[in-house]
């Protein structure tokens, strides 16, 4: 457990740094037309109590469970999370059921880099549902390292049929992950 975690937080420090030095670049993509899920399946509430389990799982002092969320127009925000800069976003469909998760945090101190990793590796355990924990906690890993490498400070990966993972690190220092669902019969990057 605490090698794992020593890794992400190796990561994310060298994101950090990374990132400080990272020129914006705008890339153009290509598009395809793919039939994919149209949500992760869950609705926000269950999302937040399945990460509820992994942080009292994780029994990491300093990270508390996650209040309700507040949603408006489909969309909800926490922020500065256990105290942390760090903020939490999501969106819904209009059926109510999860659509996006992201997670924002300049990672100014240990504090928010350790809270921010530990959100981040946990919500690859829970997003999607239908794939092992495993399987998901490597490809966000893979996802971090590829944006670490990239002169753009971007990656992303389709990890299971329409569903996203990104991250990216800003030239302000700004470090931000995502997990998100193509909207069915939508466009997918390449």
């Amino acid at each position: 457990m605490m090698k794992n975690c020593g890794r992400w937080l190796a990561l994310a420090g060298t994101m950090l740094i990374q990132g400080c030095q990272m020129p914006l670049i705008h890339q153009k993509t290509n598009v395809l037309m793919t039939q994919s899920y149209q949500s992760f399946a869950m609705t926000p509430e269950q999302f937040r109590l399945a990460m509820n389990q992994k942080i009292e799982s994780e029994k990491m002092s300093g990270l508390i469970s996650l209040a309700p969320f507040l949603i408006n127009n489909q969309f909800f925000s926490v922020a500065n999370i256990s105290n942390a800069q760090v903020t939490l976003e999501g969106k819904s469909n209009v059926d109510g059921q999860l659509t996006l998760v992201r997670y924002r945090s300049y990672l100014v101190d240990e504090k928010s880099l350790v809270i921010a990793m530990t959100l981040i590796k946990n919500t690859a355990k829970v997003l999607p549902p239908s794939v092992s924990e495993q399987d998901k906690e490597d490809w966000m890993e893979q996802v971090m390292e590829d944006a670490v490498a990239s002169p753009e400070g971007f990656a992303e990966k389709e990890v299971h049929q329409g569903i996203i993972y990104s991250a990216s690190i800003s030239s302000t220092g700004l470090f931000e992950v995502s997990y998100r669902v193509l909207p069915s019969s939508c466009c997918k990057r390449i």
